[in-house]
Order: C-alpha cells, then sequence, then structure tokens
C-alpha cells in the first residue's frame, strides 16, 4: 500500500514541476486567470473590468487554458 502511495505522491511532484515550469509560458492574460481567478478565487467579472476586457474573453480564455494545462499534464 505504501508503495501505491509513494508512485502517486511522486506523480504529483512531478505533475507540480511541470506546471510551474510551464506556467511562465503563458500569456500575461493566461497567468492572471491562473493565479487571480483559479487559485485566489477572484471573479471572471471582477477580472474583466480590471484589466479592461470583456468577460466572455476571458471565460473563453480560461477554456482554453483548462485544455492547454490538461494536455501539460498528460504528457
Amino acid at each position: 500500500m505504501d508503495e501505491a502511495y509513494d508512485l502517486g505522491e511522486e506523480a504529483d511532484w512531478n505533475n507540480l514541476v511541470v506546471l510551474k515550469q510551464e506556467v511562465n509560458k503563458l500569456s500575461k492574460m493566461e497567468q492572471v486567470i491562473f493565479y487571480d481567478h483559479l487559485l485566489s478565487n477572484k471573479k471572471i467579472t471582477e477580472l474583466a473590468a480590471e484589466y479592461g476586457t470583456s468577460r466572455r474573453t476571458l471565460t473563453r480564455l480560461k477554456h482554453d487554458l483548462l485544455v492547454k494545462l490538461r494536455k501539460m499534464l498528460v504528457k
């Protein structure tokens, strides 16, 4: 049982390392969505007002970002 847990923990650590490297490659708005919305729970509408863009644009970027992150972590 401990071996299975260790493998899962190692996979999580590897995903974290990959994620940290890949986040630096994201566009500025993708980083804003990642840090401010996904990690800090700031609402998309707040971000849209703050950055002068539409809610719809940010929602589309969020969807594309989540797809991109999934692909990064599957590799």
